[in-house]
């Protein structure tokens, strides 16, 4: 695997990380930086795929266009098109006024796009996406 891929799922990862964190608070006020975590995650995974193939990811949030962008490349990522709403959770949890209220049904949804990609990924990359693991750095370098 190349090492920007692995870039790509660390970042993914924290993402879920974050999102994962934040729901154990079980303080709903949180569900939309969550809903917007699981988005990022998603988005990542997907571009992890197209690094992984050589081709450079776009500036780009829509999880619909990600997807398309790997049709080429991995055969089945198109399965994950039923979650192409989760591509809401990039903006419009981020600013008021644009978003109604997330839900724990909304936040399930997000979990269900995440594990689907994470296993797509883990399929085509042949590395479960857990696996990739944030570099050990000695603490002097964590404290500039």
């Amino acid at each position: 695997m190349k090492a920007e891929t692995q870039e790509w799922l660390i970042k993914g990862n924290i993402d879920v990380q974050a999102s994962n964190a934040l729901l154990e608070t079980k303080q709903p006020i949180l569900y939309d930086i969550i809903a917007y975590h699981y988005q990022q995650a998603v988005e990542k995974y997907l571009k992890a795929l197209l690094v992984e193939q050589g081709v450079e990811p776009p500036k780009e949030h829509r999880i619909d266009i990600l997807i398309s962008l790997n049709q080429g490349y991995v055969s089945d990522v198109e399965t994950l098109h039923e979650f192409d709403s989760i591509t809401d959770y990039a903006v419009k949890t981020r600013y008021p006024g644009i978003a109604g209220e997330i839900t724990e049904t909304d936040i399930k949804f997000c979990q269900k796009a995440v594990s689907a990609t994470a296993e797509i990924v883990n399929r085509h990359l042949e590395q479960t996406v857990e696996n990739v693991h944030i570099k050990d750095r000695d603490d002097e370098d964590l404290h500039r």
